[in-house]
């Protein structure tokens, strides 16, 4: 589709967006791999007053953040790991783009909600908790923590496409489990909410 087919399919629903006071949001994949495209998209919208979000990684190329600022209210930035090595072994990526976009969305006065997904055993030790919060509550563009309790459901499409499996085996945290982590996130001074 183009840019102009999107935006004509969404204003479609604009009585919907206007009652919910609620907007668009472009995720993926990854779209900012796409930033043009993002960009146009939204002009598109903003004209006719509607709100504008990017669920990104943030694993991106600045160039992607600086094209799509203007037209983009808020930015939902995946951080998966506090730490590069380990990251890099979960994604295939190392985090040093995402810390550095981050720091670029405060200087271009952005807002942004940080998803941490809590996979038990892998990010959710004291050294993690401690690497992330302390971190995070030095970029002031972050306004919201979003803690989201890990699920494997995805590893039955993985078998069903005949894919490698690359989840973590690791249980789903209990409801407690993430009150507990939400408690020390916000201990650090940050809004977070599961």
């Amino acid at each position: 589709m183009t840019a102009e087919e999107v935006a004509e399919a969404v204003l479609q629903g604009k009585p919907f967006y206007e009652a919910s006071v609620g907007g668009v949001t472009l995720s993926g994949g990854e779209p900012l791999l796409y930033p043009d495209f993002c960009a146009d998209v939204f002009t598109r919208l903003k004209a006719y007053g509607i709100g504008t979000a990017i669920d990104t990684s943030a694993a991106v190329g600045r160039r992607a953040f600086l094209v799509t600022a203007p037209v983009t209210d808020l930015y939902l930035v995946d951080v998966k790991h506090p730490f590069s090595d380990a990251h890099r072994a979960l994604t295939g990526f190392g985090n040093e783009a995402v810390w550095e976009n981050l720091s670029l969305l405060t200087e271009l006065s952005k807002d942004v909600e940080i998803r941490i997904p809590i996979i038990p055993g892998v990010n959710d030790g004291d050294a993690e908790i401690r690497a992330a919060a302390g971190r995070l509550r030095e970029i002031p563009a972050v306004k919201r923590v979003r803690l989201l309790p890990y699920r494997d459901l995805a590893r039955s499409k993985y078998e069903a496409l005949g894919m490698q499996d690359t989840m973590p085996h690791a249980a789903t945290p209990t409801p407690e489990e993430m009150e507990a982590h939400r408690i020390r996130f916000a201990s650090y001074g940050l809004e977070t909410v599961v």
